[in-house]
């Protein structure tokens, strides 16, 4: 039992970390209770009752509905196998009951995956597996004969011996597009990230958060974390709050590369959006995505499971807008709302100044006003913009975009705002990038003519401009940034840390493309390297299965040959043996088994007992429970074993 509470609790661990605390604690306290309880007392008979059994189910059915408002999907689904498992461990009273906890705790480490499936979880529920196999060796052992560190060797060798066959059915097993069943609608509850739609405070709340977004391998050199812009979703329409997109459609816009391409790979976490990021700006869409009017690559589904797609991007472009109704949509502005910005770009305009040099004068604006970039802007109950541009002048990125969108559509000059990420850091380990959600950042997009198209700018670089030159982690608070606490001041012990994270990253980013990443597309590539690319699904599956079958078969013959091996050898000694006993005057019988021909051997002649008994159990030992390693000492004792040289003893 304390192998299998052991193997339960090690199961149950990590989903703590995301199940409501009354649910961990019901389970510990079901745990502890069993392990406490002598199983001949009162209250395990009580337990085990049908009344008590009712009432617990009840109460962890009612609990998890109250939690949750259901008792299916992934989250309630996996609450209900905990407390389940922990309620089966209580009532365990016979070998069924001891086996079905072992198996619902199997099934607790797969459900793991449904939330983490990183290297380190995987090697902790490796660890979980072994010690739920020494469980069921402990339980067979009725002897109690292995100790502990031969338990663990024998259930690491069992799990050691299935690691082949795991890995043919990794590589052969078909792969397909997207999942073989559907995802309950919770699957993807907790992932963060750019949304669709942009209000004051949408974007700093992603500071907080250290998650990865994607990695990024370019081709040649990483490019500046100044051209470093991520382009995402393109919000066109405000309602004085908040900014949403422009309905997807064509692209009707004509780009003309200025510069040379830069090819990268990008490895995206799930996201569960119709779009992927890319360096402004893409010029041909990956496989199974397009370009949208507005250069926003998207895709056809959500994306749920880590993508990876390659992207050829020019950071130097002209991009012109073909379809001239569309520059009207994004000089929309809200009726009774913004009047004062509104206001304050006409009377720049009234200057005489032309588009070029708007664009300069709200920049210095923000320079020359006292604007703050801060992450904990005040709430701007009213008016969004004109609170932020005249009263409180503190603000996001997102306060910042919006305000100077606004600023332009009020001087009747085309703009939108653009979200999305910028920079990132460079893992030095693997000569990559990575871009976490704190990168998250929002900028404007203003038309100017067809000379110009559309231009990007940064009004935060106004502000803050080594935002946009060093990236977040200059502009933010250390405190912010996942370092722990007394090391960031010290430089040798945050270059060592920081080489830390980035080895662990790299290791994490391997494991993402090999193994998690394993698609069809790495599958063909890998089988076509040794002849077999071009199998479809079933010849696949057929391979797999004879391939499995090999294996097993061979598996078993070398098994069972060196069992017949040893068998054969102890089969030869004995009979030496039963010749040795013929002459001491012991008749064999044919059907007659060791055990029964011992017993006889020793009644007919008690001076022999005691060697006839060694020979005779070491024989069984060796032929029938496999235990070669008596061979040579069922060889030593029936070569000693003659029984001349024993006094003769009255016969039974």
């Amino acid at each position: 039992m304390l192998w299998l509470a052991a193997g339960v609790s090690m199961a149950v661990l990590p989903h703590m970390l995301h199940i409501p605390v009354w649910s961990s604690l019901l389970f510990s306290m079901l745990l502890i209770l069993r392990m406490s309880l002598d199983k001949r007392s009162r209250a395990v008979a009580w337990i085990r009752t049908l009344p008590f059994k009712l009432l617990l189910g009840g109460v962890i059915f009612s609990g998890v509905f109250v939690s949750y408002g259901t008792i299916v999907g992934r989250d309630a689904g996996v609450v209900l196998l905990v407390l389940l498992g922990g309620m089966k461990m209580l009532e365990i009273s016979s070998e069924r009951d001891y086996y079905i906890s072992a198996y619902i705790a199997f099934l607790l480490i797969l459900t793991n995956f449904f939330y983490v499936q990183t290297l380190g979880v995987s090697v902790y529920l490796g660890v979980t597996l072994v010690v739920l196999i020494a469980a069921l060796l402990s339980f067979n052992d009725r002897d109690q004969d292995l100790q502990i560190r031969p338990r663990l060797q024998s259930a690491a060798v069992l799990f050691l011996n299935a690691l082949p066959l795991m890995l043919i059915m990794f590589l052969m097993f078909p792969r397909f597009n997207g999942p073989l069943w559907g995802l309950p609608k919770d699957a993807l509850s907790g992932l963060t990230g750019i949304d669709d739609e942009m209000s004051p405070g949408s974007i700093s709340q992603l500071i907080l958060s250290d998650e990865v977004a994607f990695r990024v391998e370019f081709n040649g050199p990483i490019p500046a974390k100044s051209d470093l812009y991520w382009r995402g979703p393109v919000l066109w329409y405000t309602d004085g709050f908040k900014w949403v997109q422009d309905r997807p459609r064509k692209s009707s816009v004509k780009f003309i590369p200025k510069s040379d391409p830069i090819r990268y790979t990008v490895t995206l976490e799930p996201t569960d959006k119709n779009w992927l990021f890319a360096l402004e700006l893409p010029q041909v869409p990956t496989a199974d995505s397009n370009l949208s009017h507005d250069m926003q690559l998207r895709t056809r589904r959500p994306v749920i499971t880590r993508t990876r797609y390659e992207v050829t991007s020019y950071p130097d472009y002209l991009l012109l807008s073909e379809d001239r109704t569309e520059l009207q949509n994004v000089l929309q502005l809200p009726g009774n709302y913004h009047q004062r910005a509104i206001a304050l770009a006409k009377s720049w305009r009234a200057e005489g100044l032309n588009d070029r040099e708007m664009i300069g004068r709200a920049m210095r604006y923000f320079h020359d006003e006292k604007f703050y970039y801060t992450l904990t802007p005040p709430i701007l109950p009213d008016d969004t913009v004109d609170d932020f541009l005249f009263d409180t002048r503190q603000g996001f990125c997102e306060h910042y975009a919006a305000a100077f969108t606004v600023l332009m559509r009020g001087a009747g000059i085309p703009a939108r705002v653009v979200t999305g990420y910028q920079g990132g850091t460079v893992n030095t380990v693997g000569n990559y990038l990575v871009v976490n959600q704190r990168d998250a950042h929002a900028w404007s997009e203003v038309w100017l003519g067809d000379t110009e198209g559309w231009v990007r700018v940064d009004p935060t670089s106004a502000v803050s401009p080594s935002r946009v030159s060093e990236g977040i982690q200059s502009a933010i608070p250390q405190t912010l940034i996942n370092v722990p606490l007394g090391i960031y001041n010290n430089a040798f012990t945050r270059n060592v840390w920081e080489r830390f994270s980035n080895t662990f990253d790299a290791i994490n980013n391997r494991w993402n493309q090999w193994v998690l990443g394993y698609d069809r597309n790495r599958q063909r590539l890998l089988l076509g390297r040794i002849g077999l690319g071009e199998l479809n699904r079933d010849e696949l599956m057929v391979g797999m299965i004879v391939v499995i079958v090999l294996c097993l078969s061979l598996l078993a013959y070398g098994l069972f040959s060196r069992i017949h091996k040893n068998e054969d050898q102890a089969r030869y000694w004995y009979n030496r043996f039963r010749k040795r006993l013929q002459r001491a005057g012991i008749p064999i019988l044919a059907h007659e088994g060791p055990q029964d021909l011992a017993y006889r051997a020793c009644r007919r002649r008690a001076d022999l007992a005691e060697a006839i008994n060694s020979i005779s159990d070491c024989y069984i030992e060796v032929r029938y429970a496999n235990q070669a390693e008596r061979l040579e000492e069922l060889k030593t004792l029936v070569r000693s074993f003659r029984p001349g040289n024993y006094p003769v003893a009255i016969q039974g």
